[in-house]
């Protein structure tokens, strides 16, 4: 910045030689402009010099994109109650006396979480996610203090030295609008054991803005019973086997007692890892989750595993971990998760509502094979809404390339509203390297 005290010196009076005034003129014009020539060159520099001192350039026009790729902090606005803290749309430090052209109408409270791409001097660039917008400017950093660090990955604490990967996400659909954005940064912060697009194991943390953590329960072998030979028709034979469910058989309070298909000694087997087909799985159970965001709570299944014909790319069991699988470290890693809407005893699946709720064809009608959104769907609450995503079929995707869009795989984040499911968000994911 040229110091603007350096006053300019008066106009120097020139010897009185032998020359006609036309010319002493002339002389005299050049000889200005030289001195004004290098008054601008020692000002430049001059501010070359501050710039290398304060950095300030360098600081406030470095490009920030909020994706998640580049480090970013997390922090939560401060202040005494009831203030408001406006957010500045250029570097404060630039602007002019009166500041004018940096007064913002935006403003935080203390208590509202932001994002911090970079710090200049007293002052952070920061990016609100609101409930319905998204805003950035800058903060004085007096006004922030930071959160704990994000986690990336939790299962790098039960395998050390093992290689964790990065897959860059890039947004295709849903700019601007909160949970995609929000969603975006959680899915390049992360670092992944196995390619997401095989394993889907994205960590949700309660410590990210705006994502809170669903309650869920462990299911007992006495509670999935019930429940397998359905979930194997969906999840194998796309429908019910109504002859395989006429075996079944209940005793007089409606309690299953007998299935020849997986007697419960099987069942025991498979939740525990120590059957031999490798059929092994982990069930979770959602006892009171708002599916539909209709003010109505369902009981939601979680089943992760358990099919040989699912698209993976190496094995799911893991014996170091807790439990096995990489599912059952806390924080939710995610591995050939499929979801169904539980009847409300919470004793079978019911047909109608998961085929309309995760059904990626038309709602899916009982009659016809069950065709998901995708071959892993995960659950999530942002905000005070319930969201689920997937990545698409891989007949989706190729469908989708025909019309023009770019390869790769593609992740999808869909709501379910008005007993409708919309998509919301649309990612492609590429591949990185290795930490």
């Amino acid at each position: 910045m040229i110091n603007r005290d350096i006053q300019q010196s008066a106009e120097p009076v020139m010897p009185s030689w032998n020359l006609s005034d036309a010319r002493k003129i002339n002389f005299v014009g050049a000889i200005n402009a030289l001195l004004l020539m290098g008054l601008l060159a020692a000002g430049a520099a001059y501010a070359g010099l501050v710039a290398q001192v304060t950095g300030e350039p360098s600081c406030a026009d470095k490009n920030v994109v909020f994706d998640g790729i580049a480090p970013l902090r997390y922090a939560t606005v401060v202040g005494e109650q009831g203030s408001r803290i406006f957010l500045h749309p250029q570097y404060p430090e630039r602007c002019g006396s009166k500041g004018t052209t940096c007064d913002g109408k935006s403003y935080l409270v203390p208590g509202d979480p932001v994002a911090i791409g970079k710090s200049c001097g007293s002052w952070a660039y920061i990016q609100f996610i609101g409930a319905k917008h998204v805003t950035t400017g800058w903060l004085p950093s007096a006004s922030l203090q930071d959160m704990p660090p994000q986690v990336d990955n939790v299962a790098a604490e039960y395998l050390p030295g093992t290689a964790l990967l990065r897959y860059r996400f890039t947004l295709k659909r849903g700019r601007g609008i909160p949970v995609c954005e929000a969603f975006l940064q959680r899915l390049n912060i992360t670092k992944y054991l196995y390619p997401p697009y095989c394993h889907w194991q994205a960590p949700l943390s309660s410590s990210t803005p705006g994502f809170s953590l669903l309650h869920r329960e462990k299911m007992t072998a006495r509670q999935v019973w019930p429940v397998i030979s359905h979930g194997y028709d969906f999840l194998v034979e796309q429908q019910l086997n109504a002859g395989r469910h006429a075996k079944l058989i209940y005793d007089d309070s409606g309690h299953l007692t007998g299935d020849p298909n997986y007697p419960l000694s099987w069942v025991e087997q498979m939740l525990s890892g120590g059957d031999t087909v490798n059929d092994h799985f982990t069930a979770w159970m959602y006892p009171d989750v708002d599916i539909e965001n209709s003010g109505h709570t369902n009981q939601v299944m979680l089943w992760q595993g358990g099919t040989t014909n699912s698209n993976t790319c190496s094995t799911n069991w893991i014996s170091s971990l807790p439990g096995g699988w990489i599912s059952s470290l806390p924080g939710g890693a995610h591995i050939q998760d499929e979801l169904f809407v539980m009847n409300r005893a919470g004793s079978d699946i019911d047909d109608e509502k998961t085929r309309a709720i995760f059904g990626g064809a038309h709602g899916n009608p009982i009659g016809r094979p069950f065709v998901p959104v995708g071959p892993n769907i995960d659950l999530f609450k942002y905000g005070s809404a319930i969201y689920f995503d997937s990545f698409m079929s891989d007949l989706t995707i190729s469908k989708r390339e025909q019309h023009g869009t770019p390869r790769g795989p593609i992740l999808q984040v869909l709501r379910r509203w008005n007993a409708e499911t919309h998509a919301v968000c649309t990612y492609e994911v590429s591949d990185d390297s290795p930490e």
